[in-house]
């Protein structure tokens, strides 16, 4: 496995979308320059798929994530059945990049699931 080393930087701050959404309506103001300031803001994988499916509003949160100077956070997992390790890597990275790879990776049976067919299927 290999050896990723421990964050040694400011304490941890994931962001729920309702917060996300509300700094996309009226701008970060005290409490997100109060955030920038003393926490490392982190986004995942979800925080990803939210945004795609804000449809049409995708540059605004975006444009949040970067403004908040916020990194990638995702979860380490071991091939070849993906096996969660407890572990994550946090990666400065531009919102706009990861976002453009998450919807390139992300498969296409994703956009699925809230077909009424698929729920039948897995209660019977």
């Amino acid at each position: 496995m290999v050896s990723i080393p421990l964050y040694q930087g400011k304490p941890t701050a994931y962001l729920d979308q309702n917060i996300l959404d509300l700094f996309t309506k009226y701008g970060l103001g005290d409490f997100g320059e109060n955030l920038l300031d003393n926490y490392q803001i982190v986004y995942s994988d979800e925080t990803l798929k939210e945004i795609r499916r804000s449809k049409g509003f995708e540059d605004k949160f975006l444009n949040v994530l970067k403004e908040l100077n916020a990194s990638h956070l995702k979860l380490v997992v071991e091939p070849p059945n993906f096996i969660i390790t407890g572990t994550a890597t946090i990666t400065n990275r531009d919102p706009f990049e990861s976002y453009e790879e998450y919807c390139q990776n992300a498969p296409e049976y994703q956009d699925m699931e809230h077909c009424s067919g698929i729920v039948n299927l897995a209660t019977h």
